[in-house]
């Protein structure tokens, strides 16, 4: 469906799928290729260097549990514990006996599962709900850090008033102060 996609003249996020089975990365990538600009692995070893290469343009990461070299587990255990990919979100894709499985990945923090087979227009759009809820958590983020910086500009002005107005020894107005204060 049309909501999934970008808005009219958006950059494309980068997405990484990862997956062992080479037929599950074809059919995803296919899912997504109009929506996103798609990297591949093949197993969680690989996940894991395109991360640490790409981690500040990778927006979400679709990722199979089961693979070998490294799993999806071990994956998202070293994603919470880096810095660089600790925000990325993740989409687990697993198959419907791995439950044990995809609580363990949400518990790591993955933020959604899908259940294989997956059904295309339910992962586009959960991926495109991780998406639009990690902006909106760095929004938010950065809309706190601008306020708090206006706080303490606002408070850096106070000082810089008071010590302009003071004298420095008695702490009462200086003359110029005074003056304007009388005037007023």
């Amino acid at each position: 469906p049309e909501a999934a996609g970008p808005a009219a003249g958006a950059r494309k996020h980068t997405i990484l799928i990862a997956d062992d089975q080479r037929m599950n990365r074809l059919m995803l990538a296919e899912v997504f290729k109009d929506t996103y600009r798609i990297l591949e692995a093949s197993n969680g070893k690989e996940a894991l260097s395109i991360l640490r290469d790409e981690s500040r343009s990778v927006s979400a990461v679709v990722l199979d549990l089961l693979m070998p070299v490294m799993d999806g587990l071990e994956v998202l255990t070293a994603m919470r514990d880096d810095v660089l990919m600790q925000s990325i979100p993740v989409v687990v894709v697993s198959a419907a006996n791995e439950e044990e499985y995809s609580a363990k990945a949400i518990d790591l923090g993955a933020v959604d599962f899908v259940v294989k087979p997956i059904d295309s227009t339910l992962i586009r759009l959960r991926l495109r709900n991780a998406i639009m809820r990690r902006e909106s958590e760095n929004l938010r983020a950065q809309n706190r850090e601008l306020l708090v910086q206006r706080a303490n500009e606002a408070r850096h002005q106070q000082q810089l008033r008071y010590v302009a107005e003071h004298d420095s020894l008695t702490h009462i107005y200086n003359k110029s102060a005074f003056y304007r204060k009388t005037r007023a």
